[in-house]
């Protein structure tokens, strides 16, 4: 079943009419942590991406340390938002995140932040 699903995928990356950007994550929520660590992260994402002609990358930052227990700015009866800790992303789309991410300052990071990488990043489209 593994093998039928990567080589759709495979299929559909090869296929001149489909567009990467459908497989990528459009929105990306993250806090300070997370965004920090994938600043740190990004020229060698872009590298590995680069250096094996991949059109997209899996980025896992589930080692990375995030806000943990601190207030997440969900109302106090709801669950607190769900961080992007995983996600799949272009090399236009990762550049464009990580000078988003680049621009804020700290305060615009509290407590976590929703980066739209379709209204964000028109031209990685």
């Amino acid at each position: 079943m593994i093998k039928l699903a990567a080589a759709l995928v495979l299929s559909l990356l090869a296929s001149p009419g489909w567009a990467l950007c459908q497989l990528c994550t459009a929105e990306i929520r993250l806090d300070t942590g997370l965004a920090d660590c994938l600043l740190k992260r990004a020229p060698d994402t872009l590298k590995t991406m680069t250096a094996g002609n991949k059109g997209f990358a899996i980025v896992d930052l589930r080692d990375c340390t995030t806000r943990g227990s601190l207030p997440t700015g969900a109302a106090a009866d709801g669950p607190p938002p769900v961080l992007d800790d995983r996600f799949v992303i272009d090399a236009p789309g990762l550049t464009c995140l990580a000078t988003q991410i680049a621009a804020l300052d700290d305060s615009a990071m509290t407590p976590s932040r929703v980066f739209d990488l379709v209204k964000g990043c028109p031209a990685a489209q």
